[in-house]
């Protein structure tokens, strides 16, 4: 008996389907036809016109099917399994188009004796070609995907007789039936087929690998099974079965292969973004030697490669790896593919291919274009600005935007950063200490990201009594060495630039002499840091005294302005007033605190480097900063205050209400329009803020020793002791005050977007020049008018940004098609151990946090609510050394990691429970 076998979707039935049919019946006795399922149709083809129950009745009533089966997937095998079990003697056909480059069944067809017979493919009437034809808007057009992915074991064998770029371990597949008839038989064709060394012991589940859920990473393999202990072989298939669960078929199988040896690199290859569907091609890979690392979820690094790169100008490490994916795209056409691989020193090898499931929930769609064009737009705003002598740029170097207004931020919020901090007053508040004026910005866009220009701020980080030929020279250096050290980019202030005299310098400077410095050079340098630091330090309380009255003028200005504005309606008052207030605060505020951040930072520094030089311990630095008294203890025995009714919830607002987390973000509520701020649910743990019982004395006295040792004339330890607590305590007391005028200028922005009747949510893409022209409409419906149009634009240009992918450092074109995640080194505070239970906030996040590990992305001044909430522990993404939560963390004593980068962040935030380990510099994962 002779039985052909077909299978297909048939949803628009054509001239193309009877000619194969027909052929199919006339060479056979029986002619079986598969109907592949209605879920499996729209996950490979996207959107079909009838239903399975349609084409059912459809192809029933054709003279050249007998029978009619129901197909779940794309892959026969499992019908061809029951065919062949139904006729065992009969002599089975499988028909097929030659447009399949692969046909996963074509081995199970031969095992038992069948034939694979193609027919040619009717182009004329693909689905493709019928929807390009009928040109309709409607209907979302297939896209004909010529192959098939089926089970692990299926795919791998079919791929392993194609591929050229890379190469396919030995194999051997076993079904669950096979296993349980004769496992000692199966074990010895293992020995049979690899003779020595060790194999993997595979799950290739039909489960696995279906295109709209993987279940990638959900059954077990085993590594380092040796192929002549058979008992041992035995168990690791028994074991990865066993994780099958209990209802199981006995066709479903499992693959061993020999173990890959000598591996370089490995990891997993997406060909398209699977976070927000963009195209890119993501490598997720590990270079420790381990080949599961990254599909375990225990390490790894990730790099992006755009869809738009020059093959020429991929990265040699990742060349050959590209080559093999770019070969199986073209094999596999049509398929988004998740691709693990290992490179050993020879070749690259493949040991999975499965569908990208996880993109499949957007659609198939197509924005590679869209993106071109948005890369290349930017890309001639970055040659334009290298033109200018700005070459390279950071997301977290010197005023750190990614750690304040975030690294996707919506207009508003960059633009009043921009227009209280990187346009003027950054480096206004500088020039007085006696750096260089630099008086043009320092924040600049590329699609939606802030980034710092690099080589503005090294020149504004040297002292104006340096030379030019030596500033340039000096500016020139710092920009190679962050290129050679990309992981210092938040950290240029303490690890690349010569900002200030601690007592650290001297192995800084001599350093120079290896890098073509002269000893006359290395002597200006010296000395003109030494007199920036003396001075700062002995002009101390009178820069101080001056700026506080600038911080009450401000103050003034802001009740006033208050006074004005509250329960007015008349918009244009409102928009006057708001124009006035952001003067203010540029004239009174920001340029102060830029002048206390810096004073802060040296104060910081100067502790620093007594520990590396060893005047005093780790374990004492910790207890003299924990000892300082900023206003976030104020704040923390405030709160305790109002919950124990010794303060008046009013009170406590008065002075603290102005806060929010996301210090610039309209979208997210102020404390005094958070209703949980005093939830008493997560009351219970308080926060460690008892005085240490450190001697300060011991702390003048090192400082003295230092200050000798190092020839820092004209100042003495007591001196700098009384520096360091009030820069670090008037940095964030000037922060806390400029901010209350910032936010009265956010409220007021919400004051007139309420007149205007615009969403609070759609001001987020307004931009100040937008804001100040509201003082010349006439009516509040052109004023609407207006507004609406522009944040419609900027809400559409917005989303069209974020589909481009950029690193935290450019300083090259090529970074903006290759974007890799820069290893960062997290700043620990504290030498303290905490585990707990992990819990992510995102801006007004209401979750509980008593009793566990915060994590955040911003290491934002708004979120120090959580500081009276009883956390344990904190990891952030952004953030530096001497950031706003690394003092706050210091001084609750709270163990921390403050800028974590990207990596440790996504690892943070999937896990459930954490160690942070301070004194050993490690996050650890919990069972």
């Amino acid at each position: 008996m002779k039985i052909s076998y077909s299978f297909g979707l048939i949803d628009l039935l054509h001239f193309g389907h009877i000619k194969a049919l027909k052929k199919a019946k006339q060479e056979n006795d029986l002619s079986v036809f598969g109907l592949v399922s209605d879920d499996a149709a729209e996950a490979w083809m996207g959107v079909h016109v009838s239903d399975e129950s349609e084409r059912r009745t459809v192809v029933e009533s054709i003279k050249y099917v007998d029978e009619v089966w129901p197909q779940s997937t794309f892959d026969p095998v499992e019908n061809l399994r029951i065919l062949h079990k139904k006729y065992p003697n009969a002599e089975i056909t499988l028909y097929h188009g030659n447009e399949w480059a692969i046909l996963s069944a074509k081995k199970y067809v031969q095992n038992i004796g069948g034939r694979v017979v193609k027919i040619d493919y009717y182009d004329k009437l693909s689905p493709q070609a019928i929807l390009d034809t009928l040109n309709t808007n409607v209907i979302q057009k297939k896209q004909l995907n010529s192959n098939l992915i089926s089970t692990k074991a299926n795919t791998l064998q079919s791929l392993k007789e194609m591929i050229r770029k890379a190469r396919i371990e030995e194999m051997y597949i076993v079904t669950i039936g096979e296993f349980s008839t004769d496992n000692d038989k199966v074990a010895d064709d293992i020995v049979r087929a690899f003779k020595a060394g060790k194999i993997v012991v595979r799950s290739s589940s039909k489960r696995e690998d279906a295109f709209e859920e993987s279940n990638a990473g959900h059954f077990e393999s085993i590594l380092d099974v040796s192929v002549i202990d058979r008992e041992a072989v035995k168990h690791a298939i028994a074991t990865v079965i066993s994780s099958y669960g209990e209802e199981v078929d006995d066709d479903e199988q499992v693959l061993i292969q020999r173990q890959t040896e000598d591996v370089l690199v490995s990891g997993v290859v997406f060909t398209r973004d699977i976070q927000r569907n963009r195209p890119y091609y993501v490598i997720n890979y590990d270079d420790s030697g381990s080949t599961d690392s990254v599909t375990s979820g225990s390490g790894g690094y990730s790099a992006w490669l755009s869809y738009d790169v020059d093959k020429n100008n991929v990265p040699l490490k990742w060349r050959s790896l590209m080559e093999a994916v770019w070969e199986m795209e073209e094999i596999l056409k049509g398929i988004l593919l998740d691709i693990e691989f290992a490179i050993t020193s020879e070749s690259v090898v493949i040991f999975q291919v499965r569908p990208l499931a996880a993109a499949y929930k957007y659609g198939r769609k197509n924005n590679k274009q869209d993106l071109q064009d948005i890369k290349e737009e930017n890309v001639k705003k970055y040659l334009k600005r290298c033109g200018m002598g700005l070459t390279c740029y950071s997301d977290m170097a010197f005023w750190n935007p990614a750690e304040i207004i975030g690294d996707n931020p919506k207009n508003l919020d960059y633009s009043l950063y921009r227009e209280i901090i990187t346009k003027s007053a950054w480096n206004e508040g500088l020039v007085p200490m006696g750096y260089r004026p630099v008086p043009k910005e320092l924040m600049y866009r590329f699609g939606n990201k802030p980034y710092i220009s690099v080589e503005r701020s090294f020149e504004a980080l040297m002292p104006s009594a340096l030379s030019d030929d030596l500033s340039k020279k000096l500016r020139d250096y710092y920009i190679n060495e962050l290129k050679d050290n990309l992981s210092a980019h938040d950290k240029i202030e303490f690890e690349i630039s010569h900002n200030c005299y601690d007592f650290s310098m001297h192995v800084r400077l001599a350093k120079l002499m290896t890098e073509g410095f002269s000893t006359e050079e290395i002597l200006e340098l010296e000395n003109a840091l030494k007199q920036l630091t003396i001075k700062t330090i002995s002009s101390y309380a009178d820069v101080l005294a001056t700026d506080m009255e600038s911080l009450k003028q401000l103050e003034g200005i802001r009740l006033d302005i208050n006074n004005i504005t509250s329960g007015t309606t008349d918009f244009r008052l409102i928009a006057k007033s708001i124009h006035t207030l952001l003067d203010s605060i540029n004239k009174f505020g920001t340029p102060q605190f830029s002048r206390h951040a810096r004073c802060a930072f040296i104060a910081k520094s100067m502790c620093k480097s007594l520990v590396t030089e060893g005047y005093i311990t780790f374990e004492q630095y910790n207890q003299f900063m924990s000892s300082i008294r900023t206003i976030a203890v104020d704040y923390d025995r405030d709160y305790h205050a109002v919950l124990d009714g010794r303060l008046d919830k009013d009170q406590f607002m008065q002075i603290y209400g102005h806060l929010r987390a996301g210090t610039y973000n309209i979208r997210n509520p102020r404390y005094d329009q958070m209703s949980h701020l005093f939830s008493k649910k997560t009351d219970r743990h308080k926060s460690d803020t008892k005085i240490s019982n450190l001697n300060e004395k011991d702390v003048i006295d090192a400082f003295d020793n230092a200050i000798i040792n190092s020839g820092l004339v004209g100042i003495k330890g007591v001196n700098v002791v009384d520096f360091v607590k009030k820069a670090t305590e008037q940095r964030e007391y000037f922060k806390f005050i400029f901010t209350k005028s910032l936010s009265q200028v956010i409220e007021l922005i919400k004051q007139i977007g309420t007149i205007a009747s615009i969403h609070v949510a759609d001001l987020s893409y307004l931009e100040l020049p937008e804001i100040y022209a509201t003082e010349f409409y006439s009516d509040v419906d052109r004023l609407n008018e207006f507004w609406s149009l522009i944040i419609d634009k900027r809400h559409d240009l917005f989303k069209i940004n974020s589909e481009m992918i950029l690193p935290a450092v450019i300083c090259s074109r090529q970074d903006f098609v290759y974007i890799e995640n820069i290893n960062s080194r997290p700043n620990f505070i504290t030498e303290r151990k905490v585990t707990a239970e992990v819990v992510l906030l995102e801006d007004d996040a209401e979750e509980s946090v008593d009793g566990k590990i915060v994590v955040i992305e911003k290491a934002d001044p708004g979120y120090d609510w959580i500081f009276s909430k009883g956390i344990v522990g904190l990891i952030t993404k952004y953030g530096g050394a001497a950031s706003h939560m690394a003092i706050r963390c210091a001084e609750f004593k709270i163990p921390a990691a403050i800028g974590s980068g990207a990596i440790l962040y996504e690892y943070a935030i999937a896990s459930h429970k954490l160690t942070i380990d301070c004194k050993h510099e490690k996050i650890i994962r919990e069972v």
